[in-house]
């Protein structure tokens, strides 16, 4: 008889012990999804917050300034995230985050001048190209004249 009551406590112990790990492995697979959901979330919330620096160009009907483009140029650098932005002068594209940035000479070579009804030395938003939901280029047209 006291060998029957000792082999119920310890089948009971074993059968208390396997629904413990039966829950625990419940719960971290059930709390590894709802981690795996929030880290996606935030990831995709990083991926629209660096798009939208880019994407804010192509929504604009403002004048694009050299400023402006010096500014994506640095935060595409410092950003590393092999953005891209090309600009097209005299018929070509030239990737402006490829090597040094004279920042000064190009600021110097395209300052917005306005005159009259015109205005000199803007920029026109092209096309942008994603990969994998992310920009990777953006391109712009200098225009030496436009019409306000």
């Amino acid at each position: 008889m006291e060998n029957a009551a000792k082999a119920l406590i310890i089948a009971g112990s074993v059968l208390l012990a396997i629904i413990v790990l039966s829950i625990g492995v419940y719960l971290r697979s059930n709390l590894q999804g709802t981690a795996d959901v929030y880290v996606e979330t935030l990831d995709t919330n990083q991926l629209r917050k660096y798009n939208s620096v880019f994407e804010v160009y192509a929504e604009t009907t403002k004048t694009i300034t050299a400023q402006d483009i010096v500014t994506l140029v640095e935060f595409a650098k410092k950003s590393e995230q092999s953005t891209k932005v090309f600009v097209k002068e005299r018929g070509a594209y030239k990737d402006k985050t490829e090597g040094e940035f004279d920042t000064s000479a190009f600021l110097k070579s395209h300052i917005l001048r306005e005159d009259n009804s015109k205005i000199y030395n803007s920029f026109i938003f092209d096309s942008i190209e994603y990969e994998e939901g992310k920009v990777i280029k953006i391109y712009f047209t200098f225009k030496e004249e436009k019409n306000k």
